[in-house]
């Protein structure tokens, strides 16, 4: 648990890590307080097991979309909130009714980034915000993620792989509620780290984390989920954002009650040593993260190394309040018992930000409040940002550096005319760690312009900012939203990422633009000016993790055409090449270089990919996972068992003490059990590379069987001519069914959840008769179903339900549901075939209020009918459609 202890008196002079490492500069605390948290305990958490992305076929792509502007208040209560955002707002509405002149300084004392490549990101169905972010590495692999799906990219934009964030993540065996995505890539070890959040709820929350066991993305995944309440003290875990240090990886977050009101904040340091090896990870928290004056740190920001050398042994964290910015910074890795410091600086303070305008409509773009979003370290330095107001009352971008010497705090606001800036990422852009470039990636808006994507380049050290002109590497092409919105959602984030390991100054970024009335991603590459008097080279290949004698096509994509190539592949065959696009085979497991050698009218370069091809077999042993649908039955009934092991298992073996079979090979076997007792469970799962097992010890109580109870209920009792209920089974020790329903069509049924459709008016009772070996029981109500209207029945807060298209298609189709939500709360939706039979839980976690979009991919079914069920404490709607080809 936390302690706190306070001095007021500190003297540090600086400690320097070793020379492969980053400098981390201990700030002198002369007659300044300084607390001490010392944290959790630590915790080992299992790996849920590892797969490559190519094995992931499931893909339902499910996403939940609110259409009403939802605020998290932070520290604020909503009322505050509302009201600093109209105080925000009234900066312009009073600079434009008194006609103000409004004087910008000139922003062209740096040098611009040249845009080089740009491409098209995710595509977003219906989550918003967008929550860009995205990672890029030395090979020029990209990852890049929105609040609902992620891909992976060659440095062309050619897709690899695209799945949701549950699909990608269904190892863990939680469900559909994933988001806030964070994506970083580990400069010191070449490796992706993968961070999203599951669940907006206490009893839900989890933080979900996948480390790339290689550079390339497309190479196997070690996954794992750290409860997000580790205290279970009613609140969940929200506003994720990460770092990595030379060995742990930060993740800072804010703790939010169910409804939505903050409580604390939340530091995580995990070993990525133990995500990259599939052990078991390490890690531990801080819990109530504080400043020097007692208060609570809202939203600590970890600042990544903005160099290829990564800080030791600990990191750097931020957090802003009113001017006083709190540092915060571990002592040590995670496994050395480590102390989080707290130290304080003072600053410029900074208002929330107005709501971004847009072109043509009314709406207005939602910016949120005025948090940090953004941190890097470099040389000594903290850099960060965040959004704000301006004197004109427009949105600017507030970025800010601190020196660690000193604690002096600098900063700068850019701003323009009849703009809206917002959501910053900053990565360095400098061709040394001593060069004080940064690339700032932001949205933009305004009254005369659509939501679009930019980047600029500010250099300067202590109070010097000296900023580029505007590189615009997406123009909106629309404005966001449509209808009746006053707002909508907007960011929450953008994403940059430097590339490391070319010989030029290049980084990357990613954000969002309007197009079609709706949010849409792009990415774009950047170079310096500097490298441009050089062709940029760049190539891909069609496949980078493959097997043996995979054909391997290769694709020069530099910016300036040669006049002669020669390839050269390591292990490859043929060895050489000087095709434009030559295909190539490997006969050997391994991990080989690829090299370009281009020649131009003046020069000749050489561009060299590091193990860039890994040509392996799956030799990776699987993990063993199971789970079944109950642990207590009665003598002869069965249990569904169902294995989650890795995805790269090739055998199944299961051992059922009293169990019929006693042994299995399938992958989901059904056992039934004929014998009292408590029984063990074993699965053993291998491949070539050998065998692992799970065994749980009584695992199945198995009692006597009696005669059934029957009993059962339905998702509603009263609905308008035409509509259908879905009943359920709820009868105890049944092993046959019989229902019989007045009215009903069908009159009768002996499936377990059958949906019945009522065409005419009146009152119908329901029969359900349910027997076993050992005697039959039946329970009938009487006017169960009224099917009309009714003066005493509760409204319902779901409604106004519409399903299209229906029919769906299982090649092009979402199923898209829209419905209006009158009440926050906890729902379960769940899919059912026609007989009744669970399908896919779609959605179990907080609908908020309002209207309400899901939707999920029509190519995970097969043809026929299908049941989307909303459910509460009762069952709220059912809605039918049909699947055709």
């Amino acid at each position: 648990m936390r302690q706190l202890l306070f001095f007021s008196v500190f003297f540090y002079s600086f400690i320097i890590a070793d020379a492969q490492k980053s400098r981390m500069v201990i700030p002198r605390v002369d007659d300044k307080d300084q607390v001490i948290h010392k944290g959790s305990k630590l915790f080992t958490t299992p790996s849920d097991g590892s797969l490559f992305p190519k094995d992931i076929k499931e893909d339902w792509n499910i996403a939940l979309k609110n259409l009403s502007t939802y605020y998290h208040n932070g520290p604020w209560t909503r009322e505050e909130f509302k009201r600093l955002k109209d105080e925000a707002n009234a900066v312009r509405n009073n600079r434009i009714k008194s006609n103000d002149e409004v004087k910008v300084s000139s922003r062209s004392l740096a040098q611009a980034p040249v845009l080089v490549n740009n491409f098209r990101g995710n595509i977003r169905v219906n989550s918003i915000p967008m929550d860009n972010t995205m990672a890029v590495s030395r090979n020029g692999f990209v990852v890049s993620g929105i609040n609902s799906t992620m891909i992976f990219t060659m440095p062309d934009g050619k897709v690899t792989f695209n799945r949701s964030f549950a699909d990608f993540n269904k190892i863990l065996g939680l469900g559909s509620s994933m988001f806030d995505p964070r994506i970083i890539y580990d400069q010191a070890q070449n490796r992706f780290i993968v961070v999203c959040l599951h669940g907006s709820v206490p009893n839900t929350s989890y933080i979900c984390i996948a480390f790339s066991k290689t550079e390339d993305p497309n190479g196997e995944w070690n996954f794992y989920k750290i409860k997000g309440n580790p205290l279970a003290d009613d609140v969940w875990f929200d506003f994720p954002n990460i770092a990595v240090s030379e060995d742990d990886l930060y993740i800072g977050g804010n703790m939010f009650t169910e409804g939505g009101d903050y409580r604390y904040s939340m530091l995580f340091q995990v070993s990525k040593t133990d995500g990259y090896a599939g052990d078991e990870l390490t890690w531990k928290y801080y819990d109530r993260v504080s400043t020097t004056t007692g208060s609570l740190a809202f939203n600590p920001v970890p600042a990544m190394s903005g160099w290829e050398t990564l800080t030791s042994p600990g990191i750097y964290v931020i957090s802003h309040s009113n001017g006083n910015y709190n540092i915060n910074y571990t002592d040590e890795s995670v496994k050395n018992n480590p102390r989080l410091y707290s130290i304080r600086a003072v600053g410029p303070s900074f208002s929330f930000p107005p709501e971004g305008r847009q072109k043509d409509v009314t709406i207005k773009l939602n910016t949120g409040g005025n948090r940090l979003r953004t941190a890097m370290y470099q040389r000594g330095v903290l850099h960060f940002a965040a959004q704000a107001n301006t004197p004109a009352g427009d949105g600017g971008i507030f970025y800010a550096r601190i020196d660690l010497n000193n604690l002096k705090v600098t900063s700068d606001v850019l701003t323009a005319v009849d703009r809206d800036y917002a959501y910053p990422t900053i990565t360095s852009f400098g061709n040394s760690e001593e060069d004080d470039r940064m690339l700032i990636n932001y949205t933009f808006t305004g009254p005369d312009v659509y939501p679009g994507q930019a980047a600029r380049v500010v250099s300067g050290r202590d109070g010097v900012f000296n900023w580029s002109e505007e590189v615009v590497f997406r123009e909106g092409q629309s404005a966001i939203g449509s209808g009746n919105d006053e707002t909508i959602r907007w960011g929450d984030y953008t994403g940059a990422s430097r590339r490391f390991g070319v010989n030029r100054i290049e980084s990357w970024a990613v954000g969002t633009f309007g197009e079609n009335r709706r949010h849409s991603t792009w990415i774009g590459q950047f170079v310096s000016e500097d490298d441009m008097d050089k062709p940029v080279m760049e190539f891909t290949a069609s496949e980078t993790t493959t097997v043996k004698d995979t054909i391997i096509t290769f694709r020069d994509i530099s910016n300036t055409i040669p006049k002669g190539r020669k390839w050269i592949f390591e292990a490859g065959s043929p060895p050489t090449s000087e095709e434009e696009f030559p295909v190539v085979k490997y006969d050997s497991n391994g991990v080989y270089d690829v090299t370009l050698i281009s020649t131009f009218d003046e020069r000749t370069d050489t561009f060299t990919k590091t193990e860039f091809i890994h040509i392996l077999d799956p030799v990776v042993k699987p993990e063993a996972i199971w789970v079944n649908d109950k642990d207590t039955i009665f003598i002869g009934d069965s249990i569904q068992f169902t294995s989650l092991s890795s995805a790269n298992a090739l055998t199944h073996k299961w051992t059922f003490i009293n169990g019929t079979p006693s042994t299995s090979a399938e992958k989901n076997p059904v056992v039934i059990y004929k014998k009292k007792g408590s029984n063990l469970v074993s699965l053993s799962v291998a491949n070539t590379a050998g065998s692992t097992a799970s065994t749980k010890n009584k695992a199945i109580t198995v009692l006597e069987k009696a005669a059934p109870q029957a009993a059962f209920s339905s998702d509603k009792a009263v609905i308008l001519p035409g509509d259908s209920i879905l009943f359920t089974n709820q009868s105890k020790d049944a092993k046959s069914l019989k229902w019989t329903f007045e009215g009903g069509l069908p009159a009768e049924s002996t499936i377990t959840s059958p949906v019945i459709t009522y065409k005419n008016s009146g009152n119908y009772r329901v029969k359900l008769v349910a027997s076993n070996d050992f005697g039959i029981d039946s329970v009938t109500n009487e006017n169960f179903v009224v099917v009309g209207t009714s003066s005493n029945v509760d409204v319902p807060t779901l409604s106004g339900f519409t399903l299209y298209p229906n029919p769906v298609s299982t090649s092009t189709d979402f199923v898209t549901i829209r419905f209006t939500n009158q009440k926050t709360g906890i729902y379960k939706v769940d899919l059912y075939n026609l007989q009744g039979i669970l399908i896919k839980t779609l959605h179990q976690d907080k609908i908020k209020s309002g209207e309400n979009i899901l939707t999920f991919n029509a190519n995970m079914l097969s043809k026929g009918q299908y049941y989307v069920s909303f459910t509460s404490d009762i069952h709220y709607k059912t809605l039918s459609f049909i699947v055709v080809e």
